[in-house]
């Protein structure tokens, strides 16, 4: 019924069964015996003694039409005699009885002794046990449901007392179903009673709750039972097959049939046959077991029941219908999740689709839980009741079975049953596993880690039957993530570091403390393509929401040798939440969500955005957590205890607290807050000395009695004696080696107790306006930190665990310098075989600048060649490269020396100007080494690989090694040498199949290539496929996934794209593909053993974006372990080529005219546009003096135009191109009209006025000009696009003057001049090898007419000005055609503002 009794009890709760009249009905055990109950004692007695035990013994079946909750399990059961007849309790946990609006239904044994149709039993829902033990809910009566009559007798039909009923066609006497019912059985009559035609036959399927049979062929009742007659006899004619219920309206388990009309008599050996088809199977499973047969007449009377004999039948549960899973919700169990921890619980959710019961103890029936090698079971344990899945909606049904039952050894827990006992289908129940974790950590989507439910028992047959192992799932609470197949268990993160920015608390609400953390861990494990980060905070932190997570300064994440930290990768978003009430305002929990892969093994760092709370609490050291969480299954690593404020790492001490921070008070002020500064901040592995420390001042704003931490970088260590500590004013000793400049007290406390990179005072007395400082010596470490803050911290009252009065009063976070370490070091090249000229690109950051005459000395492996007087290049990259380090200074000497100490070696010597600290990518033409050999990473060298190039900063180059170190050396990874590879290509395929097969070589556009190779050695073994594109490609980090690359073209493309490709090359299925990395434009491909020699291979690979433009070094190039592959030409990209931009002049502010020349890919109808997007800064002349555009035409004279200030006539009229209204301050919008198209394949050169902008180009990398064109005005549908490098807008010159005879001066710049001067006053100062180029008008020949082939002199130079130093000496001057150079090569600088003159004949 409905009554809310059922959900709002508090305790427990019975259903009573109340059998009034044993002579009308007699309730029997499950095994046919006569009830025996315990003497009358009341409820009171019952009270005490129930047992699950007594349950099984009583029912046979329990079921519920609840499939959510299942008939609940009992907690026990207990049968008592009354006066009249029986009482059966059935009792229920608190909040785990039956539910309202749904049906239950009990299978009993019982005996009918009467044909009387009275009541025979009530059944009884008893009220709350504790507050209403006697009161009813609800009660309803039953009788018998069918006629009782006589058994057959005398002549009617009967089963024979042997085989009566004999199921056929088994094998070891058990018969499996699957897919529908289809059995035979073989009916022997008595031979008295004959079994006669069209007598009636029902047969009863065991077990009847689980059974409700419908047509396979269509619904409906009607199934199809055909007769098989015992030779030389009839059985012919139709058979009615009918499936029904025992209960009308309940569960359609019984078949009944009508034998046929044509049948001989069945009896003695007469036997006939018949084979039941086409109704369904039950979903759930059932053990061993016999079914009842009930002959009677047509009218029912004369009834004869037996049960079959013969074979059995059994099923497997059907897929889904058992629950088995783990309870897999945060704060549910699992509170020991890291690899190695012992005493873990673990609470496993079941719902079994098969009644398991035991009828003996010689044949064991049991369930096993299976878990993942490496756990091992401990033992079992109660479920608690208040667990939070338990909370979630209408709550599940958390029974228990009989925990004495249970049992574990190594990774399996085995429930045994004793005789008799049962655990129902379709109910509910937890056990609680404890268990020591695997010592290894294991992920949730790993395979290995497999939960398995196994069920065993012979059901009513002699021999065990093992269904198949069930693996866990997660079922329940769908939408959650409550329950799983399984959890992780999680690495462990390693030294884990959280530094705050801002320590003090916020004084207020409305004054909060917004503080940046910084995080650092490293990973034990990867939690793949986009995983997450997250942060917990104690309560009271508040990570806002939005949350705010960012990286950190590029400093963190240089790269030193063996060392490096990376941001994190790609962050998506941050969302945030509160971790005990999702009610709550207050989020202390951050989740960070990534793009690409969080790899294992790496440092990461990054910062998120905290709002300190108002108040200190203790908890605050402890409540700090981080984890790292996979896409869809969720943590997979995690700190181990709370994150610490200074870690403890390789050799350190573990003295060192390893507390997470917690707030104090307020912060030092810029005033009170100590300076450090440290001497020299070359590492101590370098100099082989302490640096000297001096921190001064440290003041505080009120006189304080409090303990004192000061805490340097990581990696940092306070290395002195106590006579090195000198902390003392000149008010209380005259000894000036012991005094501390400035200082106007002694540092309370006097020597400080070091530990590694911590130096702390006990309790002392801090005066207000009294300077404290000290001086001291200290170990600079051999980089900068990357797995911690590189910041002092200075804490008073570090150790107090109270805010009240003076405690935990202050403290602040002071920025460190950089340490003086080359980092970032990297090496690539465009081709790694052997004895080829090969362009290394070379990648270094310094932190010293470098003077004159100092420089870098690269010493890379033995067997490199480049010119003894080498010319390093700017490196080749992409527009979307730019920024990533400058490439090397003007004026800089390079030389080569191939054979020293057996190695290459390579000097670059400063100019007069030096090396300014900084990133420097740059590129050298050399010649790879003649010979093969292989790069093994592990090793015991500078790099850790076979081959290093090792970078060095010297303060003299002309001393070599000798030379003082600058910065810390440092050395990275080389390349193998490698054999050729027999071929490589870029596949040829026709137009239509490069569309099939996803081709599109748009800019910037997702494409997908077809590769060929083949090998000239065969390989066994697994290897990588490098495939490296040139520069601007990217693919994907993780380049397999959804389809990344194809090798069976088949599959992804159809037959018709297969049949094409497979002229170029297949691929073996047994050479597995297992991942694919892309970095950038490499993408490495790991590949199973098992490739031949010579044969073709072909394979396609996605592309995540294309270049803005096609690269210059258009070449790709295929490796595998041990050959390479000449460069293949690659491809150009669908839009402009021939492009360049080009100004009138790079003043800055000044009036420009930019040329911009350009060839179209595809042709623009007369309908559509250009557009031109100039880099931010740029503002496009709108007035009506300047035209829009200034030329567009299809020529090469655009020059005289841009030299002269004159617009010539174009071949496009104003009528046929115009600036539209949509033209902004940095865009031209060109809309073409009146019949004109630029035509795909010309070259066209466009002139459009512009104001440069205000300020200078802050380094020579400058941002690209944007062009493209458009099918449409409406520019809806783009054609072309392409990104064109700039140029660099320069400080405008102060004075820049010509003076000539104007009446001999002509336009077109065709006139000679005799003595033209030029004048210039330039705002920076020229130094040695700073270059100055004037170009002339063309027609201005600026070269002596004299000059022979390859002479540069200019015609008559003189400089000036007159009387003054005439810069003679200082320049170098050369001319060709119109354009001087002038070379500044004097020992001396030209101050900035000198005015310098020069004269120069033209021609």
């Amino acid at each position: 019924g409905d009554r809310d009794t059922y959900k709002t009890a508090t305790n427990e709760l019975l259903v009573k069964l109340v059998f009034n009249n044993l002579l009308l009905l007699e309730p029997r055990y499950t095994n046919e015996d006569a009830i025996i109950t315990v003497p009358t004692g009341g409820l009171d007695a019952y009270i005490e003694g129930p047992t699950q035990s007594t349950c099984s013994q009583l029912f046979l079946e329990l079921w519920s039409d609840d499939d959510a909750a299942g008939f609940p399990v009992p907690r026990g059961c207990l049968e008592e005699r009354t006066v009249d007849g029986l009482e059966i309790f059935i009792r229920f946990e608190a909040k785990q009885g039956l539910r309202a609006q749904h049906k239950y239904q009990i299978v009993m044994m019982g005996k009918v002794k009467s044909e009387s149709t009275a009541e025979v039993v009530q059944v009884v829902m008893m009220d709350d046990m504790v507050l209403h033990p006697y009161e009813a809910v609800e009660r309803a009566g039953a009788g018998v449901n069918k006629a009782v009559v006589p058994r057959s007798s005398g002549t009617n039909p009967r089963f024979a007392a042997l085989d009566g009923l004999n199921i056929l066609g088994g094998s070891n006497a058990v018969i499996e179903l699957s897919g529908q019912l289809n059995f035979q059985f073989q009916l022997a009559g008595d031979t008295t009673g004959k079994i006669v035609k069209q007598t009636s036959l029902r047969l009863f399927m065991f077990p009847l709750t689980l059974w409700d049979m419908k047509s396979s062929a269509g619904g409906g009742s009607s199934c199809v039972a055909s007769c098989i007659a015992y030779e030389g006899k009839r059985c012919a004619g139709s058979i009615t097959c009918e499936a029904e219920a025992v209960v009308d309206t309940a569960q359609a388990n019984t078949i009944r049939i009508e034998l046929p009309a044509d049948m001989d008599d069945i009896y003695g050996d007469i036997k006939h046959a018949l084979l039941i088809e086409q109704l369904t199977l039950p979903k759930g499973g059932f053990l061993p077991t016999r079914i009842g047969g009930l002959l009677s007449r047509s009218d029912g009377t004369q009834p004869d029941y037996q049960l079959s004999s013969g074979d059995y039948l059994w099923k497997q549960p059907g897929a889904g219908s058992t629950i088995a899973e783990l309870v897999s919700r945060e704060g549910d169990g699992n509170g020991m999740p890291f690899k190695q921890d012992a005493g873990n619980v673990l609470h496993v959710h079941l719902a079994l689709a098969v009644t398991l019961f035991a009828t003996s103890r010689e044949q064991r029936t049991s369930l096993t839980i299976t878990m993942p090698d490496g756990y091992t079971g401990v033992g079992v344990a109660a479920t608690p009741a208040t667990l939070g899945v338990f909370s979630v909606g209408e709550p599940l049904r958390r029974g228990q079975l009989d925990l004495s039952l249970w049992a574990c050894a190594g990774a399996v827990c085995t429930c045994t049953l004793d005789v008799h006992d049962r655990v129902y289908a379709g109910s509910h129940f937890f056990v609680s596993i404890v268990a020591d974790n695997p010592l290894v950590a294991l992920q949730r989507s790993d395979p290995a880690n497999r939960w398995l439910l196994g069920i065993s028992s012979p059901g009513y047959h002699a021999t065990v039957q093992s269904l198949q192992p069930i693996a866990f799932r997660g079922a329940s609470n769908p939408g959650t993530s409550d329950f799983g197949a399984n959890v992780a268990v999680l690495g462990k993160l390693v030294h884990p570091c959280m530094q705050p920015m801002q320590l003090a608390r916020s004084p207020s609400a409305s004054r909060p403390v917004s503080n940046a953390l910084f995080v650092f861990f490293e990973t034990e494990q990867s939690a793949g393509i986009r995983g997450a980060v997250v942060v917990d905070a104690p309560p009271m932190f508040d990570f806002g929401d939005p949350c705010v997570a960012d990286n950190l300064d590029a400093a963190y994440y240089a790269k030193y040798t063996g060392v490096s930290a990376w941001p994190l990768p790609g962050i998506l978003s941050c969302t945030s939440s509160n971790l005990s009430s999702a009610a709550s305002a207050v989020r202390n929990r951050a989740r960070i969500y990534l793009k690409d892969i969080l790899h294992g093994g790496r440092v990461y760092g990054f910062r998120i955005l905290v709002t300190n709370p108002e108040s200190y609490e203790a908890t605050q050291h402890t409540s700090w957590r981080l984890w790292t969480s996979a896409e869809y299954t969720g943590y997979v690593d995690g700190a181990f205890t709370s994150v610490p404020f200074n870690p403890v790492i390789g050799g350190r001490s573990a003295f060192v607290s390893q507390d997470s921070w917690g707030v104090y008070q307020a912060e030092l002020s810029s005033m009170e807050a100590p300076v450090f500064q440290i001497d020299v901040l070359r590492p101590y592995s370098l100099t082989g000395q302490e640096a000297t420390i001096t921190v001064f001042p440290l003041r505080v704003a009120s006189d304080l009695r409090s303990t004192l931490r000061i805490t340097a970088p990581l990696g940092y260590e306070w290395h002195f004696a106590d006579q090195d500590f000198i902390y003392r004013a000149n008010s209380s000793t005259s000894d000036a080696s012991l005094i501390v400049m400035g200082a106007t007290a002694d540092m309370p406390g006097g020597v400080p107790t070091k530990v590694n990179n911590v130096i702390t005072w006990p309790l002392a007395d801090y005066v207000a306006a009294k300077s404290y400082g000290f001086v001291t010596r200290i170990r600079v470490p051999d980089y900068s930190p990357v797995r911690a803050s590189n910041a002092f911290f200075t804490e008073f009252g570090y150790a107090d665990r109270s805010i009240a009065s003076s405690q935990r009063s202050l403290a602040a976070r002071v920025a460190a310098p950089l340490v003086r370490a080359l980092s970032n070091a990297e090496v690539s090249y465009t081709t790694s075989l052997a004895g080829k000229v090969n362009y290394v690109q070379l990648t270094i950051q310094t932190v010293s600048a470098i003077p004159p005459h100092g420089g870098l000395l690269i010493r890379g492996p033995a067997g490199f060649s480049f010119p003894d007087s080498c010319h390093p290049e700017p490196a080749q990259r992409s527009l979307d490269e730019v920024g990533g380090g400058s490439p090397l200074p003007h004026g800089l000497g390079c030389s080569f020396r191939g054979a020293e100490a057996g190695e290459a070696r390579l000097y670059l010597e400063a100019g007069d100007d030096g090396i300014a600290a900084g990133l420097y990518v740059f590129e050298l033409a050399g010649v790879n080494p003649s010979w093969v050999s292989s790069n093994r990473e592990g090793l015991d060298t500078a790099c850790g690989w076979t081959h290093c190039w090792t970078f060095h900063s010297l303060q003299d180059m002309r001393r070599g090694l000798a030379s003082l170190e600058l910065d810390a050396r440092t050395s990275a990874p080389g390349f193998a040498i490698k054999g050729p590879m027999l071929a490589a290509k870029i596949v040829p395929l026709d137009a239509a199949t490069l569309v099939a097969t996803g081709r599109n070589d748009k800019p910037q556009q997702s494409n997908r290539l077809i590769f060929g190779f083949q090998l000239n050695f065969g390989s066994m073994d697994a290897q990588t496929l490098s495939l490296r594109g040139p520069a601007g490609f990217e693919f994907a980090e993780d380049c397999l996934s959804d389809g990344g690359v194809v090798t069976d073209f088949a599959a992804a493309f159809g037959a018709s794209v297969a049949a094409q490709a497979q002229k170029q090359g297949t691929w073996e299925a047994g050479v597995q593909l297992s991942a694919c990395r892309g970095d950038g434009s490499r993408a490495d491909l790991e590949i199973g053993g098992g490739m031949q020699r010579l044969k073709p291979y072909l394979f396609s690979i996605r592309v995540h974006a294309n270049p803005r433009q096609t690269p210059e070094r258009n070449r790709w190039t295929l490796e595998s372990s041990s050959e390479s592959s000449s460069p293949v030409e690659g491809f150009p990209l669908w839009t402009f080529t021939h492009t360049a931009v080009s100004a009138l002049t790079t003043a800055a502010e000044a009036f420009n005219l930019v040329n911009v020349t350009f060839r179209p890919h595809s042709s623009v109808p007369t309908t559509g546009a250009l557009v031109v997007t100039a880099p931010e800064g740029f503002v496009v002349v709108k007035d009506a003096v300047s035209a829009c555009p200034r030329l567009l035409e299809e020529s090469d004279t655009i020059q005289a135009a841009l030299q002269l200030g004159q617009v010539t006539t174009s071949s496009f009229s104003s009528a046929e191109v115009r600036c539209t209204d949509k033209t902004k301050d940095t865009t031209f919008v060109l809309q073409l009209s009146a019949g004109r198209q630029l035509v795909s394949g010309r070259d066209y050169n466009l002139v459009v006025a512009v104001t440069n902008p205000r300020d200078a180009s802050p380094n020579p990398v400058v941002a690209p000009w944007q062009v493209q064109t458009f099918q449409d005005a409406a520019l809806t549908t783009q054609l072309d696009t392409v990104s064109i490098a700039g140029f660099v807008i320069n400080r405008a010159a102060e004075t820049w003057e010509y003076d000539k005879d104007s009446s001999s001066f002509t336009a077109d710049g065709g006139s000679s001049f005799k003595a033209l001067e030029l004048s210039m006053k330039l705002p920076d100062t020229i130094r040695k090898f700073h270059t100055i180029v004037i170009s002339a008008s063309p027609g201005l020949v600026l070269e002596d007419p004299a000059n022979r082939p390859g002479e540069r002199t200019c015609n008559s130079l003189k400089w000036g000005p007159e009387g003054a130093n005439s810069f003679a000496d200082d320049f170098l001057t050369t001319c060709a055609d119109s354009r001087m150079t002038i070379l500044a090569n004097g020992g001396g600088s030209v101050a900035n503002g000198t005015l310098m003159e020069v004269w120069v004949d033209t021609m």
